[in-house]
């Protein structure tokens, strides 16, 4: 059995994914450029206590010390923070005749089918060997080649560290191959969580002058789970300020958010739009601090939907909606179920709620 641990078993909530760089002196002025990945390191990702575990291991694979803890894989979802860190790694290792430089299955396959003796040789000269995408499918022929690489590297003290997307047991590997890798330490990156993107989305709008409020910044940060296509959303809004002279109103940021919802996953928005459509008040009512009967009454209901539909923890919601505390989220929750018992007004508008949800059939326009 490989020695594997899930950096998601953590009772901490956190993620690891790469920073966007600092606002530079030239963002006042609204450039695009002014926004860019900063050089892979370690300290550029946003990590918590859950990845502590990943960094102590990568940094002893990189400072000497890999011995003991090689190779190392990376597995998990896509946009979690695999490549930065395999390019970190390779920032970080001593100097070398010959840097090693992270590659993609796909492209180094490509190179052993063309020409595999000149290719060993240049893999082999290398202070490290950094493989990534390693879930992508390659020939048999090219597996086993890489078996021959990944002994030597190991038989000579070279670390050695790869990624893929997705969980190690699925990626299309051959016995010979996967039997090497079960031999290392596998890592698994968990997908970013709403804490994590709630600090990207703020880091990024300050580096592009957005000046997102705070509604817009928890839409975003709940529709979307992968920081790369936070990164795309904010730059479209970004180029759409620019050309329009005008930050995006609630409708098109709607529209804009809706394009990166996979089709058939129930998301908070999607609990959040239902429950304004029905009662008739807004978004911002719901997720502010209001405190007029229909916001408090549509902000019960939402919290329920998103506890009973989603199974979100009490804390996540709190978060959601509008930095509420844990007691004042279960209250709403029990006040409702509760309410669904004795008033059937409420039991039937719940019910309603959650099949249109399920079936993500929105309301009628009101007349």
């Amino acid at each position: 059995m490989p020695l594997r641990h899930d950096t998601d078993a953590s009772p901490s909530e956190g993620s690891l994914a790469s920073s966007v760089q600092s606002k530079s002196s030239s963002t006042a002025a609204g450039s695009l450029s002014s926004v860019s990945q900063p050089l892979p390191s370690f300290d550029s990702f946003i990590s918590n206590s859950k990845h502590r575990l990943v960094l102590a291991v990568l940094h002893e694979l990189v400072e000497g010390g890999h011995e003991a803890v090689n190779p190392v894989l990376l597995d998990g979802p896509s946009g979690t923070g695999k490549t930065h860190l395999l390019k970190a790694a390779a920032r970080n290792l001593p100097p070398a005749d010959t840097p090693a430089v992270p590659e993609t299955l796909g492209a180094l396959a490509a190179r052993l089918g063309q020409n595999p003796a000149a290719t060993r040789e240049s893999l082999l000269a290398g202070a490290a060997l950094i493989i990534d995408d390693l879930h992508v499918p390659v020939p048999q022929l090219i597996q086993i080649q890489l078996c021959g690489i990944l002994d030597s590297f190991i038989e000579s003290g070279k670390p050695v560290l790869l990624a893929g997307t997705g969980q190690f047991s699925a990626w299309p590997l051959e016995v010979a191959l996967r039997s090497r890798l079960k031999a290392g330490i596998i890592l698994s990156l968990p997908e970013t969580d709403l804490d994590l993107r709630l600090r990207f989305i703020q880091r990024t709008s300050e580096a592009l002058a957005l000046n997102l409020p705070r509604e817009t910044t928890l839409a975003m940060a709940r529709q979307c789970t992968d920081l790369r296509e936070l990164l795309g959303l904010m730059r479209r809004m970004h180029i759409c300020r620019r050309m329009n002279g005008t930050a995006m109103n609630g409708r098109e940021l709607e529209t804009l958010l809706s394009g990166s919802r996979p089709d058939g996953v129930l998301t908070p928005q999607c609990i959040i739009t239902q429950v304004c459509q029905q009662l008739g008040v807004s978004q911002t009512e719901i997720l502010g601090p209001s405190r007029t009967p229909p916001a408090v009454f549509a902000r019960q209901v939402a919290m329920y939907l998103c506890r009973s539909l989603l199974g979100l923890s009490y804390p996540s919601l709190g978060q959601l909606f509008g930095g509420k505390n844990h007691s004042s989220v279960m209250y709403a929750v029990k006040k409702i179920k509760q309410s669904m018992t004795d008033n059937k007004v409420t039991h039937n508008l719940v019910t309603e709620l959650t099949i249109r949800c399920q079936k993500g059939t929105p309301y009628p326009p009101q007349t």
